[in-house]
């Protein structure tokens, strides 16, 4: 019967190369997503729901610090404005105050956004951050992340996830493509720039030892 073959499967398997992002996108987008004290958001691609969902969570993080907008590379993509502080004032944003509101001004790249951020934490003394885009480039984004406090030898910071909700169906309009179709780009990114070439993201044991110790952060025990 079928589910005589089901059962025969084993519940472990020996580790491979082909789970590994699947196991870090599972084990990062199932954090708790308590409130924070700074919020970051990653733009780009011409995906307004970045910014629009970010600005909306500040509103709500009554008790939070800072709004760290990091830069986007407009020099080169056609879809995508440089964040200012009067086009989030305006719509579709609709930012209540700038007080705690933070721009970076240009970024070239994932790196360049994690390293800026970063610097924030450091210099202002930053204890926890939620980190927004939209879910098919989260996962990559937040292994950057954690990958430049190591780099930067920045003490760990509680990082939250927090994805900007979009249709995976829908355009991207900085590549004419969804969701669906740019993960498979982002897949390959994390795997290459894992590698001894760049070593600007996350491996899976060091996302490991990341979560084990932020498991047993307040932040998570409250």
């Amino acid at each position: 019967s079928q589910g005589a073959i089901m059962a025969g499967i084993p519940r472990i398997v020996e580790e491979n190369q082909s789970n590994m992002v699947a196991k870090m996108t599972a084990m990062v987008l199932g954090l708790p997503r308590p409130a924070t004290d700074a919020i970051t958001v990653f733009p780009g691609r011409g995906e307004t729901e970045r910014l629009q969902y970010a600005v909306k969570a500040w509103h709500q993080y009554v008790e939070a610090s800072y709004l760290l907008i990091a830069g986007t590379e407009w020099e080169t993509e056609a879809t995508t404005l440089q964040p200012t502080m009067e086009m989030l004032l305006g719509e579709p944003y609709s930012l209540i105050s700038d007080y705690g509101v933070v721009i970076q001004y240009h970024a070239h790249s994932t790196i360049d956004q994690t390293a800026w951020v970063v610097e924030q934490v450091k210099n202002k003394g930053i204890t926890s951050l939620s980190l927004v885009a939209t879910t098919y480039h989260l996962v990559r984004a937040y292994l950057t992340l954690l990958k430049e406090f190591r780099r930067k030898n920045v003490p760990w910071i509680p990082i939250i996830p927090l994805p900007a909700p979009k249709d995976p169906g829908a355009i991207v309009p900085e590549d004419g493509v969804d969701a669906w179709q740019l993960f498979d780009g982002e897949v390959a990114r994390i795997e290459k720039y894992q590698g001894p070439d760049f070593q600007n993201v996350a491996t899976l044991p060091e996302l490991k030892e990341y979560l084990t110790w932020l498991y047993l952060q307040p932040l998570l025990l409250e």
